[in-house]
């Protein structure tokens, strides 16, 4: 198992029930470790903080939406991969996923 510090940081946005869902398939694959936020605020403050390689986020978010976190993504200038949508449809969705 990698250490944390050479695990690739993945930021999780959401309620509770959706980051405890996001939070368990990022901690599923041993490169990865989860990094939570609540909200677009959260987000802002956890991207600013440190890189992240990759942001799952729900689309409805207390304080603005999931595109707020993308567009915040895009300022801090680093490409990287982002999923938004409804958990709903990303619950259904993330079954065709395949696992590395």
């Amino acid at each position: 198992v990698p250490h944390t510090h050479m695990k690739k940081r993945v930021l999780c946005v959401g309620d509770d029930e959706q980051r405890s869902e996001m939070v368990a398939r990022v901690e599923a694959r041993d490169e990865l470790v989860p990094v939570e936020a609540t909200d677009v605020a959260n987000a802002k403050a956890s991207l600013a903080e440190k890189s992240v390689a990759a942001v799952v986020t729900a689309h409805e978010l207390p304080d603005g939406t999931g595109m707020d976190v993308i567009n915040a993504v895009g300022s801090a200038g680093a490409p990287l991969r982002v999923s938004c949508s409804p958990m709903h449809r990303w619950r259904r969705s993330r079954q065709s996923v395949p696992e590395k």
